[in-house]
């Protein structure tokens, strides 16, 4: 998730139908860049390439893109492996993505035009077709190497656009302010650049770009860095990489748990905490629900499952809750027949969310997966970390007729002695929802669970906003 997130956030977004003075213009040679922590340890590389191509009578511009990131999760060397052509012609697209890691595959194939989407995913070894309504002033993201090209601008102009990013098959509004003119050194070169400010979900990012509109350079507030570097240099990280995964003993990359921890202050609070009192400072205010909210002298309460009195939070329209997803496939016969066998002939919804608990738990390996979390992937495969467990879980859920969503926040760890980003499902019954973590085997979910926000996939880049800055201190541990 942070590897998407960072990739996503660093570059902005691609703009067309602008002024003919801010148009990008297509570039004459591959763009290489390496993605680095603050500490300048190595994390990714980008390979990027544009060229003019005509299709069904349309000039246009297709972009391919390859990339790596490649990281420590848990203790393991995990790699993800990025590859995709897109292709624009004025208000149509056409889209091919293939996300890998280790094994398993997220594959997209689309068409879009008249501000409608029609896709297919490859997942579980099967092809589920889907479309979505995106509107018809909607440009397509970074999710295919576009982030590392933007519109040139002229000093003090302000862009502001909605974008489509087809990695998480969602949109949200994004700015962009040209800050005035630099000169970088890349490469061996001496480049005269413009610098952008890129903000899009909270995030405020930094661009340099030439006068191709091509992304020499690119910083966040939370320490990572996008560079341009030479082919050659290109060519030893390439072959670096190729050694150790031939080597027996793959050496681990930089560590992603550090380098997102949050190492609290005050109190050290433990797994099983049955209530937490704590002050959050940074980004925007944690949602209140039944679990966790506000209290008047300003500090943030969560408990385990739900609070005394929480008033039973209970949205008016239940249909997104119930409904399926292009990655929650709860409709799918698949989905559906293990949910029934699951709940066999139980017919409380109370037991049938715990039932579906101990099965995710007891069935699913947890292991760290680099990629996007689809129902009937992680259903075919049995593994996953806690977003290949909240997914499934919520698709079970759904084929079931529980509403259900997926909550993205944090959890303390022990053995870390900090806080981690996380996801888990949460149920609505009669009384309200419920929180459980079959990842950890908790239901209900103990008080160490902050969410900051629900949703799936497409919700993944508003933890930018909170990524770099949150900040907390626990006042009481119960």
């Amino acid at each position: 998730m942070m590897g998407l997130l960072a990739r996503r956030e660093l570059g902005g977004r691609r703009v067309e139908a602008l002024p003919a003075d801010a148009a990008v213009r297509v570039g004459q040679e591959t763009l290489y860049l390496a993605l680095k922590m603050a500490s300048g340890e190595q994390i990714g590389l980008f390979q990027m390439a544009q060229a003019a191509e005509r299709r069904q009578d349309r000039d246009g511009v297709r972009t391919r893109l390859q990339a790596r990131l490649a990281l420590d999760m848990f203790g393991r060397p995990a790699d993800l492996r990025l590859q995709g052509v897109l292709w624009q012609g004025g208000d149509r697209a056409e889209i091919e993505a293939l996300a890998r890691s280790g094994d398993t595959d997220f594959k997209l194939d689309g068409r879009l035009a008249d501000g409608k989407l029609e896709a297919t995913l490859d997942t579980a070894g099967e092809k589920v077709p889907f479309s979505l309504n995106l509107g018809r002033q909607l440009f397509l993201d970074s999710g295919l190497g576009a982030a590392l090209r933007l519109p040139t601008c002229a000093e003090g102009e302000v862009l502001r656009f909605e974008s489509f990013d087809p990695l998480t098959l969602s949109s949200t509004p994004a700015r962009l302010e040209c800050l005035g003119e630099e000169t970088l050194h890349l490469a061996g070169e001496e480049v005269r650049v413009r610098k952008l400010a890129v903000g899009s979900g909270g995030l405020e990012s930094l661009a340099w770009v030439d006068p191709d509109g091509n992304v020499l350079r690119a910083e966040t507030p939370f320490g990572l860095v996008l560079e341009k570097i030479s082919a050659r240099e290109a060519l030893e990280l390439f072959a670096g990489s190729a050694a150790r995964d031939q080597a027996a003993s793959a050496q681990e990359g930089p560590g992603l748990l550090g380098f997102t921890a949050i190492k609290p202050g005050g109190l050290a609070p433990f797994r099983g905490a049955r209530r937490l009192l704590l002050k959050v400072a940074g980004g925007p205010p944690p949602p209140a629900d039944d679990a966790q909210a506000p209290l008047p002298d300003g500090s943030f309460e969560i408990v385990a499952d739900r609070r005394p009195g929480g008033g039973g939070e209970r949205p008016a329209d239940l249909a997104p809750f119930l409904r399926a997803e292009p990655l929650i496939q709860s409709d799918h016969p698949r989905i559906v027949e293990m949910a029934r066998q699951i709940a066999g002939s139980e017919k409380d919804p109370a037991r049938q969310a715990l039932l579906l608990h101990e099965w995710v738990f007891l069935r699913i390996d947890k292991e760290p997966v680099m990629s996007l979390p689809s129902a009937l992937e992680v259903l075919e495969r049995r593994r996953g970390d806690c977003n290949e467990h909240a997914v499934l879980y919520v698709a079970l859920a759904r084929a079931l007729g529980l509403p259900s969503r997926v909550a993205i926040g944090l959890v303390w760890s022990d053995e870390q002695a900090g806080f981690f980003y996380h996801a888990w499902p949460e149920v609505l019954l009669a009384d309200g929802w419920h929180r459980y973590d079959p990842t950890l085997d908790q239901s209900p979910a103990d008080a160490t669970h902050l969410k900051l926000l629900a949703g799936g996939v497409e919700s993944w880049p508003q933890l930018a906003a909170f990524l770099g800055r949150l900040e907390i201190a626990v006042l009481a541990a119960e």
